[in-house]
């Protein structure tokens, strides 16, 4: 191996740049333990589906997609109140505009989060089916806590030491 040719991020296939992902801000499997850095990984790894992402990666996230949603709400609900009923279409169509980004993080995150716990990423298409007979059946599965060690997704996020 030649020492100038780059280096690849064995999990995901990402250029390293001195052993970190160039684009984030955390290593790939460090800890995420504020909602800063939960953002930023999730956002930095929004087409991600490999590898692993512990359980505060996935709760702050969907605290701040719970809160994006409850704001928008109250201003749609401001707006049609206030100004019309009939403009009730135009803001419910910018609501979904602002939460549209959030679609493609929220999925792979749910994946790495299922993949933390030793689950294929598959078994969100059966968890999301089978949610309609058991409405807390994804609750089962994103608050178990991690597979301990490796495994076959790659390292405990909560176990990885810092590359810094």
């Amino acid at each position: 191996m030649v020492e100038n040719e780059p280096k690849y991020c064995e999990t995901c296939g990402c250029k390293l740049s001195e052993g970190r992902h160039s684009f984030m801000t955390t290593t790939y499997n460090e800890n995420v333990n504020t909602l800063k850095q939960a953002i930023s990984s999730c956002f930095s790894k929004y087409s991600t589906f490999k590898g692993r992402a512990c359980r505060a990666e996935y709760w702050f996230f969907s605290l701040l997609l719970t809160l994006t949603s409850v704001v928008l709400y109250m201003i749609t609900l401001c707006i049609t109140t206030l100004v019309s009923p009939e403009v009730a279409p135009v803001a419910h169509g910018l609501s979904v505009i602002v939460l549209a980004p959030f679609v493609m993080p929220l999925l792979s995150v749910y994946v790495r989060r299922l993949h933390d716990t030793g689950h294929s990423g598959w078994w969100v298409i059966w968890i999301t089916l089978l949610s309609i007979l058991v409405p807390f059946l994804p609750l089962l599965f994103l608050c178990r806590n991690s597979q301990p060690g490796n495994n076959e997704y790659g390292n405990n996020p909560k176990e990885t030491e810092s590359l810094s």
